[in-house]
Order: C-alpha cells, then sequence, then structure tokens
C-alpha cells in the first residue's frame, strides 16, 4: 500500500489558520532513478527540486507523468510504481495542494544534455534538504513560505523512497544477480573470493559465538556468509527483507550443505520474531550503512536484545564499489555516536580491506599515496550495556 502524508503549516512552525472553500490543485511529481540508484533532480535558483507537474481535471495522472517525463529529461521509462501521495493544507494562502507521486526507473545513466539536471543519492539528498531547513528555519515572507512547503514535500518524498529502496522486493536480488555475472566467472568463485576478503570479518563471528546458541545474519542476500557459518557446523539463522533472497539462501543451503540447513525468513531487523538471548551472535555485512540514524539504533537495540553479542561491518569512505547508490560512507566517530545512543556498548573496533592484494599493489602503483590508505570497512563488535 502506498503512502500518505499531509502537511499543515503547524509542522512548518507556523499557526495554523481555519480554511475556507480553499482552492485545490493537483500535481503528480516523479522520483527518476537510474541503474546507479541515483535520483534526478531539477536545479532551480541553487535550490534542488523533484520533477513537478500540475494536473488539468480531465488529466490522467500516470499519462500525465509519463508525457512530462518523457519531453523535459529525454528518457526512454522502463518501469512506472506509485510510491505516495502529499496533501499540503496552505492556511495562510487558503490553498490545497495534493501531490501523487511515482517511481521512475529509467536505462539511461544521466541526461548530460540538460544542464539544470542534477543526479545524486538519496542519503545526499536528505542533507542537502537538512541544510535548507536549517539555513531558512525563520521565513516569513509568502515566497518563502511556499518555497518551504516544497522543501518539506520533497523531503518526505525522499525518505520514502529510501524506504521503498529498502522495502523493495526485488531490488537487491537484481543487484547481486547482475554484480555476479560481471565480475565473477561463477558464483563459486564469487562465495570463495568473498570468504577470503571477509575473514577477519568472520573471525570475530566465530569468536563470540556460544556452542549450543545459533547464530543469526540480518540482512542475508545471497547467502554466502550463512552458508559458510553452517558448513562450520554452527546453527544458523538467517533473515532477509526479499523474498527473493531468503528463497535463494533456502535453495543453496539444500544444495551445499544438507547436513546442516541454513533457517532462512523473510524479516526486519527492527523487529526479529524470538526471545531475548535467543542468539549468540547477530551479525551483518554491509546493511546498516543503507538506513537513517533511527533506523540503524532500532536495528542495533533489537539486534542486542535478541543475542549476546552483535558483529557488523560497514564501509569507509574509501570503500570504492556502490551496490544501491544510498550507502553512507561515515567515519569511525560517527558510527560510534549512534552506537552511543543504543542500549549496546562497544566491545571491539577493528576493519578489513576488501580488495585482494594483487590489486591493491596495482592501485599503489598507479596512485602511490594509496600505500597510505586507510582500512575499506569497519568492524564493530557489541554487546548490551550493563551485561
Amino acid at each position: 500500500m502506498k503512502n500518505s502524508k499531509e502537511i499543515c503549516d503547524k509542522e512548518l512552525n507556523y499557526t495554523n489558520k481555519k480554511m475556507d472553500h480553499p482552492t485545490t490543485k493537483t500535481y503528480v511529481s516523479a522520483v527518476i532513478v537510474n541503474k546507479n540508484y541515483e535520483v534526478a533532480f531539477i536545479d532551480k535558483n541553487s535550490k534542488l527540486y523533484l520533477p513537478n507537474y500540475c494536473v488539468a481535471n480531465n488529466e490522467n495522472f500516470e499519462e500525465k507523468i509519463i508525457k512530462n517525463v518523457s519531453k523535459q529529461f529525454k528518457l526512454k521509462i522502463e518501469e512506472k510504481e506509485e510510491l505516495c501521495d502529499v496533501t499540503e493544507y496552505q492556511s495562510r494562502i487558503n490553498n490545497k495542494n495534493i501531490t501523487h507521486v511515482f517511481v521512475i526507473k529509467i536505462g539511461n545513466k544521466k541526461c548530460k544534455q540538460l544542464t539544470n539536471i542534477k543526479w545524486i543519492t538519496v542519503f545526499e539528498a536528505l542533507k542537502i534538504y537538512n541544510e535548507y531547513l536549517k539555513k531558512n528555519i525563520c521565513w516569513h515572507f509568502k515566497t518563502k513560505y511556499l518555497e518551504k512547503y516544497k522543501i518539506f514535500k520533497n523531503k518526505y518524498i525522499i525518505e520514502t523512497f529510501l524506504n521503498y529502496l529498502s522495502s523493495n522486493d526485488s531490488t537487491w536480488s537484481n543487484l547481486y544477480k547482475d554484480y555476479i555475472k560481471k565480475e565473477y566467472s561463477n558464483w563459486d568463485q564469487y562465495y570463495n573470493t568473498k570468504m577470503k576478503l571477509k575473514r577477519r570479518f568472520l573471525k570475530q563471528v566465530i569468536k563470540y559465538s556460544k556452542s549450543g546458541k545459533p547464530i543469526l545474519e540480518c540482512g542475508c542476500g545471497t547467502g554466502k556468509g550463512s552458508l559458510y557459518f553452517a558448513l562450520l557446523g554452527i546453527d544458523t539463522y538467517a533473515m532477509d527483507l526479499e523474498q527473493s533472497m531468503v528463497d535463494d539462501t533456502n535453495n543453496l543451503s539444500s544444495i551445499k550443505c544438507p547436513s546442516n540447513p541454513i533457517k532462512a525468513f523473510k524479516g526486519n531487523a527492527n523487529s526479529i520474531p524470538y526471545k531475548d538471548k535467543f542468539f549468540s551472535v547477530t551479525h551483518s555485512s554491509g546493511v546498516m550503512e543503507h538506513y537513517s540514524d533511527i533506523d540503524i539504533i532500532k536495528m542495533i537495540n533489537e539486534q542486542i536484545r535478541v543475542s549476546d553479542y552483535c558483529v557488523f561491518s560497514v564501509p569507509t569512505k574509501y570503500f570504492e564499489k556502490k551496490m544501491l547508490g544510498n550507502e553512507r560512507f561515515m567515519t569511525r566517530r560517527e558510527w560510534t555516536n549512534i552506537i552511543n545512543k543504543s542500549n549496546a556498548c562497544i566491545i571491539k573496533k577493528t576493519g578489513y580491506h576488501y580488495k585482494k592484494i594483487n590489486k591493491r599493489i596495482i592501485d599503489i602503483i598507479k596512485k602511490p599515496k594509496r600505500l597510505f590508505k586507510p582500512i575499506a570497512l569497519y568492524t564493530f563488535v557489541l554487546k548490551e550495556k550493563g551485561k
């Protein structure tokens, strides 16, 4: 079901006024996303906005958005999907605006011929909009009043799109299939390469796991990490938001490890359906960087509730490969500050590289400064505060 949002003057720090037969207008807006999961924004007066079009009474929403996006952006539309509705009650000027928002997926990467179009990631956009609001928190004039509504509306749409990306039931499956096909000759090569590169992270999970208690991977993806532990004889559970990823993990387990099958299920790390301390370790690799501070704290709290230890790795700004495009490449201090707001405490910080040594040597030859390049992935080991 698509989301709905109402924005009124009170949300913008104004006093709501009584609205008498407001002037009502209907719009359609588009979140245009390319293969790199970057979103198209229109650069207008040094501010970025999502494309937005007024709809006449006799016009169809979907036809309007397809026609205008195709014309303005000169793009081939591959897929479209309804995302949300936003209703604005602008009581100071007695206006009511209803906006129907669509996700538009395209094949072209960028519109090079259009100089006023900017392609940026979702988190970059959220950061920009938060800065807009900080700088203009005391707007009073009509033009600024309407602009503030635009920013609030765009910010909500971006946040909704971020949740859409995180929960879409085919996004990660398609990304992994394309990635493995392009980078590796077969799945076994992909698995063996990744396990060698992740060995320092895997050792942390093994170190803190306890005999007799299972472990849980939160965001299992292709199932490669859970398979590694299952092959070692560890009682292994796995969860993912995408049913296709769950099915792939269960199928992989039945083929590669029938004697100790992985118990994979569809679920959200914000709400894990197991009792307190059921697991010895909950772990994830390359998951939390796709979420906001609030969601990360919720996931940590839930994981530390159901397990004795939580082990997770996240990419640093020196990690060169983006998967979804909404990754947050934060510093160790920024991650520490977020963790400190949760119910967990850090008992170990470490990290590792993700490239083979020969590729790292090639990098250094090309750019000698990379000899001193910091680690590409952080690993944190957490336990519940006071335990």
